[in-house]
């Protein structure tokens, strides 16, 4: 633990006495604003608390991630129904086995109640979430402090996963969230890629201070314009793709992500077009998300559904799409700003907030959960309205990887 301590003290002093991150300009991100990236960088440099308070905490989890074992997709008991052990397997996690059956199938639906037989070695939903946010850590970390033990981490993470074929996962999710006694897989599994916003971000970054060579980066593209092509044209993909819910909002997210990473901006248009239907059809009129408030976690999915539809109105952008003033019913009707707007008294007494909500008290969950979400908001769209003791309450509650992105 000292060791760890030193090294990412020794770290942000190199950072803040070189300000070398800062000769480097930045690539144009596919989920994040270059420009205020670099602001950030500035503040940090300029040894504004706040910001170096923010990377130093993403330093220590980051070196962490430094020690830490690359696995892979090969490493589980047994392959996916396929028999191979490149295809990622996952079993759904509120689903549970009938105790009323002798051999339990099959599993019964308990929503929000995780099985801890979902989480375990047996199945890569553990390992591939691991990766995931491993990855953005050691992203920002770079990111900020151009320190070459994080990129060298993450081509080890991106060769393992991408690129090396002996331990590669194959570009799907056939097998992900799967139901004992039901099926091999579901559309729902599709949500367990959802970070996949922070691998996109690190080869971009990887690719613009070349650190990637041309044969990898051939491999990197390949598997994600593959893993697209799956996700618009598979069975699972165009289920997900009609759920009005934060499942449907994730499946855009990454869609939309990956075309415009691959340059397929005509295509994110059109999906951009049915982005616009489902806000159109998951909110009321005064901002309420009528298909998470009924779920066990309201409040927690109800901020997990909007932060996607943010990170998403900021990519469409860069097809010039304005998903914030777009609305539906007319110039007052359903509009993205007025699901945000719906938490604000929420935010200011938790208590007020009448649906259910398990596994985490309702302060908790809108102090961790909703508060950046706001936050993000705030930073996307700048005339965004919120008022005063909204923002008070938003800005004591930032985690420390969304401040130094957004």
């Amino acid at each position: 633990m000292k060791i760890s301590k030193t090294r990412h003290l020794l770290t942000m002093a190199i950072f803040l006495s070189s300000g070398s991150a800062l000769s480097l300009e930045l690539p144009e991100f596919t989920f994040y604003d270059s420009n205020r990236i670099n602001s950030i960088n500035h503040n940090i440099t300029a040894d504004e608390g706040k910001f170096r308070y923010a990377l130093e905490t993403v330093i220590s989890k980051a070196d962490k991630a430094l020690d830490s074992k690359v696995e892979s997709v090969i490493d589980k008991p047994g392959p996916a129904p396929s028999g191979d052990m490149h295809d990622y397997l996952s079993i759904s996690p509120y689903f549970w086995p009938d105790s009323d059956k002798e051999d339990g199938m099959p599993w019964l639906y308990r929503d929000g109640k995780i099985n801890p037989l979902t989480r375990g070695s047996n199945t890569d939903q553990v390992k591939a979430a691991r990766f995931l946010n491993n990855m953005g850590d050691l992203f920002v970390a770079y990111l900020h402090t151009d320190d070459d033990r994080y990129s060298q981490k993450m081509l080890d993470y991106i060769n393992t996963w991408i690129v090396n074929p002996d331990t590669r996962m194959n570009p799907n999710l056939s097998y992900a969230q799967g139901i004992p006694g039901r099926n091999d897989g579901s559309c729902f599994g599709i949500i367990e890629w959802k970070n996949i916003n922070n691998l996109i971000s690190s080869v971009e970054i990887l690719k613009h201070r070349n650190k990637l060579d041309d044969h990898s980066i051939d491999i990197i593209d390949l598997w994600f314009s593959d893993y697209l092509d799956w996700l618009v044209s598979s069975d699972l993909g165009r289920e997900e793709k009609t759920r009005l819910n934060n499942h449907g909002s994730w499946y855009d997210y990454q869609v939309i992500g990956l075309q415009l990473y691959l340059n397929r901006n005509s295509d994110a248009e059109k999906q951009l077009d049915f982005t616009k239907f489902r806000i159109g059809q998951q909110f009321s009129i005064d901002g309420m998300q009528h298909n998470e408030v009924t779920r066990t976690k309201s409040i927690s999915y109800s901020s997990m559904n909007l932060s996607a539809l943010i990170q998403i109105a900021y990519m469409a952008q860069k097809v010039d799409v304005d998903l914030w003033n777009w609305t539906y019913l007319g110039d007052d009707g359903i509009r993205l700003e007025k699901g945000i707007s719906y938490l604000y008294p929420y935010i200011l007494d938790p208590s007020s907030w009448e649906y259910q909500q398990i596994n985490m008290p309702i302060d908790k969950a809108i102090s961790t959960i909703t508060t950046p979400v706001i936050y993000k908001a705030m930073q996307t769209k700048h005339d965004l309205n919120v008022p005063d003791d909204v923002k008070k309450i938003v800005y004591k509650n930032i985690d420390a990887r969304t401040i130094l992105l957004y």
